[in-house]
């Protein structure tokens, strides 16, 4: 327990803020909405890493990641799971969701979302998403290779373009935050 909250505690202190912010915004008065909300934007912080999920069940079913996570899931050892996709996750090459492309397309879709009538806690959990993929990328500049963020645009921007990147990503995020 005390690596899991190690691995997602700066993912799940912004899931939190977003919380706070997002409640105190409009005003939601029902206790159940409020526990929806602090709900549903913890569980955007984890969407991102079900990427892995993925990889394993659908996309390279093969692989030695593959197979060890899936026998920690089968085994349901969870904690030891997560763990593995922190300690081994360098291993999965292409991540569908960690990439400049999915990013892109849930900013568009966000915006959608924000003008939408949708069920506000649903709306907390997309920006919530939204989120914790800015911070991925952020962490991914300063601790990874960037090239693995936009493989799918087969080049990398250099870092003036990723400032712009980022810029450009941080106020659609603000500018949805603004819709709300």
């Amino acid at each position: 327990m005390k690596n899991f909250i190690n691995i997602y505690k700066i993912q799940l202190l912004i899931s939190l803020t977003l919380a706070v912010a997002l409640i105190a915004l409009p005003v939601v008065k029902t206790p159940l909405n409020i526990a929806l909300v602090f709900l549903f934007s913890i569980l955007g912080t984890f969407i991102l890493d079900s990427d892995y999920f993925i990889h394993a069940y659908l996309v390279e079913t093969d692989t030695p990641f593959s197979k060890n996570l899936r026998a920690y899931i089968k085994h349901k050892d969870f904690f030891g799971a997560i763990t593995y996709m922190n300690l081994k996750g360098e291993e999965v090459k292409e991540k569908t969701l960690h990439s400049g492309l999915f990013q892109i397309l849930f900013a568009l879709f966000c915006i959608f979302v924000a003008y939408s009538d949708v069920y506000y806690p649903v709306k907390v959990f997309i920006i919530s998403i939204f989120a914790n993929s800015i911070y991925k990328v952020i962490e991914t500049y300063f601790t990874k290779d960037i090239n693995e963020w936009f493989w799918s645009f087969k080049t990398a921007p250099d870092k003036n373009g990723f400032i712009l990147y980022l810029v450009a990503i941080s106020s659609i995020f603000g500018y949805c935050l603004f819709l709300i």
